[in-house]
């Protein structure tokens, strides 16, 4: 006898996927995921999206979704099924990884980018199997990318959107080799890096007497406590608003790898002036102490702040 994996009402994947299994925990398990749908005007197909696409399971429902959303416009289209996987399949597995989702701009932009393909052509980098994408091609899109009228009025003339651009699209090919979707990377060939990037000049600019003053008097409560606590650290803005309470120890903070700039681990003292502030935003509306896994820098109940928000108070 077979059961079908049961969505829960709440989740958001896409209908038609289940399972054939009797496991307790069909996202952990080993059988195939299946895919149940009935394009227009076409008959009802199952399509075993594992062997479909040769995946290594274990796959969450999370991780699967993709290859459902991309059987569906094949089966839409009428299309034979490929085991390719592209730019653009890589880049939706990825940005579920990412925890700052404001990240995620220089991603967006590089699957959009139009490549020059066959005859002429051009081709979205996100429809190209993502082993197939080169060197030239990603120079192709940095070039378009720093060439944008609204970088190159920057005060660097697109020299630092051409960074941020050609970074993000590095840790992307980075983490798919990681993740063993793919064993090559156009930024290198045979351990030579081809594609070079500029490093950022260091920054001199300090805290000059009596700023530090000023800015703590006109910031909202907020703002104060967040830029009291960097200017005590030295941790950056973005790592602190995403500390969880589980973070803090009883004499210092451990930043998780996967929240630093350079993804390792961080243990950092907590001076006095860090404490009174930790222990006066521990205390929720309720007057309790709020869970280990809300946000120290959150709201009032301890859900995250969006960075846009943040930024903006």
């Amino acid at each position: 006898p077979s059961l079908s994996f049961v969505k829960d009402d709440t989740m958001t994947h896409t209908a038609g996927l289940f399972k054939k299994c009797q496991c307790s925990r069909p996202d952990r398990c080993e059988h195939s995921w299946y895919l149940r749908f009935k394009p227009k005007g076409r008959q009802r197909a199952k399509v075993n999206l594992s062997s479909r696409y040769d995946l290594s399971l274990p796959m969450t429902a999370d991780e699967i979704e993709p290859y459902a959303v991309k059987a569906k416009d094949e089966l839409r289209q009428g299309q034979r099924s490929t085991t390719a996987l592209t730019l653009g399949d890589i880049a939706d597995l990825y940005v579920k990884t990412r925890l700052e989702k404001g990240k995620d701009y220089y991603i967006v932009a590089l699957r959009a980018s139009e490549v020059p393909a066959a005859k002429g052509t051009t081709v979205k980098l996100e429809a190209k199997p993502i082993a197939s994408v080169t060197r030239a091609d990603i120079m192709s899109a940095a070039d378009k990318w720093e060439a944008r009228p609204k970088a190159t009025k920057g005060k660097k003339g697109g020299v630092v959107a051409r960074r941020h651009f050609l970074q993000a699209g590095r840790h992307l090919f980075n983490w798919a080799i990681e993740q063993g979707y793919l064993t090559h990377t156009p930024f290198r060939q045979d351990g030579v890096t081809v594609i070079k990037i500029k490093p950022s000049k260091g920054r001199s600019r300090r805290l000059r007497a009596g700023e530090e003053e000023r800015l703590i008097k006109v910031a909202d409560p907020y703002t104060k406590d967040l830029m009291t606590v960097a200017l005590e650290t030295g941790c950056r803005g973005g790592a602190l608003r995403l500390l969880l309470w589980s973070d803090i120890g009883p004499a210092s903070i451990v930043l998780r790898p996967e929240i630093t700039k350079d993804r390792e681990e961080l243990v950092i003292p907590i001076t006095p002036a860090v404490r009174k502030i930790l222990d006066r935003r521990k205390m929720g509306l309720d007057g309790k102490e709020l869970p280990a896994d809300t946000y120290v820098f959150g709201n009032e109940i301890g859900e995250p702040a969006s960075r846009r928000l943040a930024n903006r108070w």
